[in-house]
């Protein structure tokens, strides 16, 4: 008796299935009904072999996702399957054809609901692999534009302005490892003044502390100019990445302190933030999440972060005293009197933003919350 009762669910199943199936190929000639006579000539003059090819990159995409996908669901159900991550992957795929490009995460979520997993975790995790594929994505792309950099300026309109929203990502990742991997960074330790305030530490504990980081800070910079230089990435793309490199540097030395100041400020605010949210999160998923948005602000916005300018200003100077960047506007600035000039605005600003504005506003709002 209940074989036919297990049976029938299972028909139920792949009805739908198939109707599914048949709706989305219905919706797939009508949108494409207009051009079909050049989607048959563009694959007529196609070998079997590179349709065979195509096909086999379109299918490794699902099984790489679901491989990942597998990996990092494990951490959370240890008896999770390998085909169960390669479904998700397949999940996330529906949910993106179905909703044009929005919907896999919630539908990945539902079926790791549906294996156990609650409803929160799945959203961190599937947002985690997420952050995965754009920051793969974005490697990719900074690979092609050191190589194709003149091309892509010459050939795309406007491209070229959303380049540091995407490089926001990488500085957000900067700032993950900081907090996951216990380094530290000179302006996230700006949040020490709640310390002081509350007595834990003393001044000169916290300032020995500001000078040791600001100090080793500066050396990591310049230690990974000294990599960057040796590995010949200046010489990418003819040599532009060079020039590319003092335009940047001579931008930042050319301004006047009072404006590097303020948006020393106004970069704190945004970096303490991100640091305050990755502390406060329990999981790595909640860092990572936590902290995109605020660190994608302040890389949009073009503040001044003193420890992203030790390694700027230096690598400018460096490829400048090379010969590059000559007709660069400001570049003779770059020397060191004028690192000096914008390391000691945006240090100062930084401090005024994170222990000033942030640590201390915060401490008030607690200390006081405390007390009552």
């Amino acid at each position: 008796m209940s074989q036919p009762t297990s049976a029938a669910p299972s028909r139920k199943k792949t009805t739908f299935s198939l109707l599914v199936l048949a709706a989305l190929t219905g919706i797939i000639v009508l949108l494409f009904k207009d051009h079909w006579a050049e989607i048959t000539a563009a694959l007529s003059q196609l070998s079997a072999w590179q349709v065979l090819v195509v096909l086999a990159i379109g299918l490794s995409y699902p099984l790489l996702e679901g491989c990942v996908a597998w990996v990092i669901v494990r951490s959370r159900i240890p008896g999770f399957r390998l085909r169960q991550g390669i479904d998700t992957a397949w999940c996330g795929t529906f949910g993106n054809v179905v909703t044009l490009g929005a919907g896999a995460v919630p539908v990945q979520t539902w079926y790791l609901h549906r294996c156990g997993l609650p409803v929160g975790p799945g959203v961190g995790l599937m947002t985690l692999q997420y952050v995965f594929h754009k920051t793969t994505v974005l490697l990719y792309a900074t690979v092609m534009l050191l190589l194709q950099h003149r091309w892509l300026a010459a050939n795309t309109t406007g491209v070229m302005n959303y380049l540091p929203m995407a490089y926001a990502v990488v500085a957000a990742i900067i700032v993950v490892l900081v907090l996951v991997c216990g380094a530290e960074l000179f302006t996230g330790n700006s949040l020490m003044i709640c310390a002081l305030k509350s007595k834990k530490i003393t001044l000169a504990q916290m300032l020995k502390a500001w000078v040791v980081v600001w100090g080793g800070n500066f050396v990591g910079a310049l230690f990974i100019v000294f990599l960057v230089y040796m590995a010949g990435i200046y010489k990418l793309n003819g040599e532009a990445v060079a020039n590319s490199m003092v335009s940047v540097a001579a931008g930042k030395v050319t301004i006047d302190w009072v404006t590097i100041f303020f948006r020393g400020i106004l970069c704190n605010i945004f970096v303490c933030l991100a640091v305050w949210i990755g502390t406060a999160g329990k999981t790595v998923v909640d860092k990572v999440v936590g902290i995109l948005l605020p660190i994608a602000a302040f890389v949009a916005c073009g503040f001044e972060h003193c420890v992203a300018n030790m390694y700027f200003l230096p690598m400018g100077a460096v490829m400048h005293a090379c010969g590059y960047g000559a007709e660069v506007a400001g570049a003779d600035a770059l020397n060191v009197a004028g690192i000096a000039f914008n390391l000691s605005a945006a240090t100062l600003g930084n401090i005024v933003g994170g222990a000033v504005l942030i640590a201390l506003g915060y401490w008030f709002i607690y200390a006081k919350k405390s007390e009552a």
